[in-house]
């Protein structure tokens, strides 16, 4: 999880990961279906930020896997961030009324 740190280190099931004012918690659950086979499912959280473009660039240059920003008819503009073990971040900040 680059540009995150990770706590509980020494943990087998549950790991916080924190970055500025956020955390958040990722599982180990080796007896579940892996989030390549439930399909949509695998969306794990959606998180509110500032500027998704800048948020896109940096975490690219950091070599995280996900998708180009995109503008949603429901208001928002996205990016979808996908873990190295499947599991899919979307990324979201609100656009302008007018946009």
């Amino acid at each position: 999880m680059r540009g995150f740190r990770i706590l509980w280190e020494e943990a087998t099931d549950w790991r916080p990961a924190e970055r500025d004012k956020m955390r958040r918690m990722l599982s180990h659950c080796p007896k579940r279906d892996a989030c390549g086979q439930v399909g949509r499912h695998k969306w794990f959280g959606y998180l509110d930020v500032d500027d998704v473009d800048a948020l896109h660039a940096e975490l690219s240059a950091r070599g995280a896997d996900g998708t180009a920003p995109q503008d949603r008819p429901y208001g928002t503009r996205e990016i979808v961030g996908t873990t190295i073990d499947g599991h899919q971040f979307v990324f979201g900040q609100q656009r302008n009324s007018g946009a």
